[in-house]
């Protein structure tokens, strides 16, 4: 389960599962971010996103 959640508000913006193991949570991540650009946020992530390699963007 990947989740976006607003600090300020204390609400969960978007929940998404992922299934695919291949793929996993950086796809679904970006995903979830799409829907938010041109928004003016500031996104927080952990480590994991951090990676150096990352798939190509779909």
């Amino acid at each position: 389960m990947v989740s976006l959640y607003c600090q300020r508000t204390g609400l969960t913006l978007a929940l998404q599962d992922y299934t695919d193991k291949k793929t996993g949570e950086m796809s679904v991540l970006r995903d979830l971010l799409a829907g938010l650009q041109d928004r003016g946020v500031v996104f927080t992530l952990d480590a994991l996103h951090a990676q150096k390699k990352r798939p190509p963007p779909s």
